[in-house]
């Protein structure tokens, strides 16, 4: 409690003003950094399975976090851009860590040609915005914005303004900007699509909240008008997407659409409600995809240690592995929005935000396809337990630390509606003294 009594108003800037450092950036900061601990600490079995021997993976997470640092901590267009090309970099080739494998290789390639393209976008809205104020450093931007009638060239400013956003977008994977999200998914490693499932959209929603608070929400912009249609785009897209995949790691992509669509909701509003709701979505995210992926990481087959990889597969899981099934059957639970399991409180508490700032057609849209996304959930529940055994494989056991980390985000998400008044409560406060 004495943390939340603390003054979360002082900040401090670095080198020129580019950089900068509070205690809501520390706050993400945070966050980032314990799920990339875990995610590492995760992979080390599956590197060792898959005899991925290349030292260059530690040092290439390493630089791709320093990247993510850097774009939470940006003041300035030009800080941002080179904090996203240095976790993109690092990116591009982890996703072709497997060198041998084709799918691989061609998920590397489309991530650098469509990145490249994302961050080409970045840098020419930049350049539309520096046009337009002759700055870009954040705290002169919003100056500026402050007195509409300085701005010489406004037309200039809003159209760098949207391309930057696209490229945000495409970086977070949100629809129409999605299309490279299922191949990379699919393709990469799945320690690497591990971390960049979870870790780079901690750091850009972050960055954007900061953005939301201090320069889009001035009297100049109406950015909801971007974030509410690609908001519905994206649990719309990811919804019905998700509904025709036979491969669970493309499955898992088109639900990370969808997820990424309710995280805009949260943006959109830019209230105290609203940003406790998008981080208390951030982090239910976190614990559910570490726990799916954890399990995607450790399900081998006895006799040719190969992954699961299409959703048929899970068919004998039950009755090789009575934990792992009801492990996975609780998360899908949980994913779906079952109540009284910790994927239900995220999404309620989207929903109030929504409702209270007036946005009732969007909150409607959201729960009916929340509703639709569960046939695909519980389409792998009756895989799991109700379809007709035609063969017969054992599973590799598990290690401690794995099974650690399962037990652990499977008894956060069963256990939080005991008391969930107290998290909730002191989540809502840190929110509202950190913002505000």
């Amino acid at each position: 409690m004495i943390l939340l009594n603390v003054c979360f108003s002082q900040s401090a800037v670095f080198i020129g003003q580019m950089l900068m450092n509070t205690t809501f950036i520390l706050f993400v900061k945070h966050i980032m950094l314990i799920s990339l601990i875990i995610c590492i600490v995760v992979s080390f079995g599956y590197i060792r399975k898959e005899r991925i021997h290349n030292f260059e993976y530690y040092l290439l997470v390493a630089l791709a976090s320093i990247g993510m640092i850097t774009v939470i901590s940006a003041n300035d267009l030009m800080v941002f851009y080179i904090g996203i090309e240095i976790q993109s970099l690092a990116f591009y080739v982890l996703a072709g860590l497997k060198m041998y494998n084709n799918f691989s290789t061609e998920a590397a390639v489309k991530y650098f040609i469509l990145g490249a393209f994302s961050s080409g976008l970045l840098l020419l809205g930049s350049s539309f915005i520096y046009g337009a104020i002759g700055t870009t450093n954040f705290s002169t931007i919003m100056l500026m914005l402050s007195e509409p009638y300085e701005v010489v060239n406004l037309k200039s400013l809003i159209f760098g303004i949207m391309l930057v956003m696209v490229s945000i977008l495409f970086k977070l994977g949100a629809a129409p900007f999605h299309a490279w999200l299922p191949d990379v998914y699919e393709g990469s490693p799945t320690i690497v699509t591990m971390i960049y499932s979870i870790v780079p959209k901690i750091a850009i929603i972050g960055f954007v909240v900061r953005l939301n608070l201090n320069i889009l929400n001035t009297n100049v912009f109406f950015i909801n008008d971007i974030w509410i249609p690609v908001a519905i785009l994206s649990i719309v897209i990811g919804t019905l997407g998700g509904l025709f995949q036979a491969k669970i790691k493309r499955l898992i992509a088109y639900s990370a659409i969808s997820h990424v669509g309710f995280m805009i909701i949260g943006l959109a509003t830019s209230t105290s409600l609203s940003i406790f709701a998008l981080f208390f979505y951030i982090i239910t995210y976190i614990i559910i995809s570490i726990n799916i992926f954890t399990f995607l990481l450790v399900v081998r087959k006895v006799d040719n240690n190969l992954k699961i990889k299409k959703i048929n597969e899970l068919v004998i899981l039950f009755k090789s592995h009575p934990f792992l099934a009801w492990n996975f059957c609780f998360i899908l639970f949980s994913i779906a929005g079952i109540p009284p399991l910790l994927g239900f409180y995220s999404k309620l508490y989207i929903f109030i935000a929504a409702l209270k700032y007036g946005y009732y057609i969007v909150a409607i849209i959201a729960a009916v396809f929340s509703v639709i996304a569960c046939a695909y959930y519980i389409r792998l529940i009756r895989l799991l337990y109700f379809k007709e055994i035609s063969y017969w494989a054992l599973y590799v056991e598990i290690s401690k630390t794995e099974a650690m980390v399962l037990t652990g985000t499977l008894f956060l998400n069963l256990f939080f509606f005991v008391r969930p008044d107290i998290f909730v409560s002191m989540l809502y406060n840190l929110i509202l003294c950190l913002t505000y």
